[in-house]
């Protein structure tokens, strides 16, 4: 099983190829999977699903299979396909199952951060700088995008890695010349007594 046609695509490629439908973005994702191999099948699962989307899985050579997917069949330790409620098989060499994701934020429960739901998952609420709806708490990479790949969310916890560190250099440059008012003034303010 797979999740991701970016993932797994090439692996996949020119393989009998399903996608069960898991959420909303589950048409869509089965065009992106299509485009791997003439051999796609689409198990909308008891999903309901726009017309538009249908007809451009039936334009792309899609199959839509109706019905309830009910287990998937094994064959020597491989996938060898799906079995549907009313007992019919489908023949696959590979099956994609779209996961909807959900930021780890275990032990930040008591921060208050404003989370955001997407149709693929669950992120933290933040800027493109990297703030959350919390001062001083930031988050990047797969934290605030469920569909940022593995590269993406290093480079965007470097970029926001780069704003904090900004950000604190310049306000401990602010709290020190603010120090530096206050301590010029006492000396001015004890000079004239």
């Amino acid at each position: 099983m797979v999740h991701c046609p970016y993932c797994h695509g090439w692996e996949i490629r020119g393989k009998r190829i399903g996608l069960l439908a898991t959420g909303p973005m589950s048409a869509k994702q089965a065009m992106l999977f299509g485009q791997w191999t003439e051999h796609m099948c689409f198990f909308p699962n008891g999903l309901e699903f726009p017309d538009e989307q249908l007809q451009q899985l039936a334009a792309l050579g899609i199959d839509v299979v109706p019905g309830q997917v009910q287990g998937v069949d094994v064959d020597d330790d491989r996938l060898a396909g799906v079995r549907l409620g009313d007992g019919v098989r489908h023949p696959l060499d590979a099956l994609a199952v779209p996961a909807f994701t959900r930021a780890r934020l275990e032990g930040l429960d008591d921060l208050g951060l404003e989370l955001q739901t997407t149709p693929i998952g669950v992120a933290v609420l933040a800027d493109e700088s990297g703030h959350t709806s919390v001062p001083g708490v930031w988050a990047a990479g797969n934290v605030v995008n469920a569909g940022m790949q593995v590269s993406e969310s290093a480079a965007n916890g470097a970029r926001v890695a780069m704003t904090i560190n900004t950000e604190l250099v310049f306000e401990k440059a602010k709290s020190a010349m603010a120090h530096s008012a206050t301590t010029a003034q006492a000396a001015r303010g004890g000079a004239q007594r």
